[in-house]
């Protein structure tokens, strides 16, 4: 009996971390970082290289490529190259993303892909 107090006491723990705690937690490879802004059907389609509909989005809204996220400002094209997104990366650039957008820290998908082994080329 004490065991299953004991349990239901950690998982009462464990599950009252509230979405803004998430949040708070979340990392810069973190895809979430765009949920519930403008760019949220783009960045799924970023998230799985998924080209032809990257192109689509940004044809209907071209303003949707340098959108920056609230939390560290990067754009989905730096987000690409941070995560090895390198056919996402290659749709959005040839859309005219912007490589030089600077996040917040002074990053950008230029430095990012500078310090990459494999580099992008189009």
């Amino acid at each position: 009996m004490i065991r299953i107090v004991y349990f239901l006491f950690l998982l009462g723990i464990g599950s009252s971390c509230t979405d803004e705690q998430k949040e708070a937690n979340m990392l810069a490879n973190d895809i979430r970082l765009y949920k519930g802004s403008p760019v949220w059907e783009l960045a799924k389609a970023v998230e799985e290289e998924k080209g032809e509909r990257i192109i689509e989005l940004v044809t209907q809204d071209p303003e949707l490529l340098d959108y920056q996220e609230e939390r560290f400002g990067q754009t989905l094209l730096e987000w690409a190259v941070y995560t090895d997104r390198y056919a996402a990366s290659k749709a959005l650039v040839e859309s005219g993303a912007d490589p030089n957008v600077q996040s917040f820290n002074g990053t950008s998908a230029f430095i990012h892909a500078s310090e990459k082994k494999k580099l992008l080329t189009i």
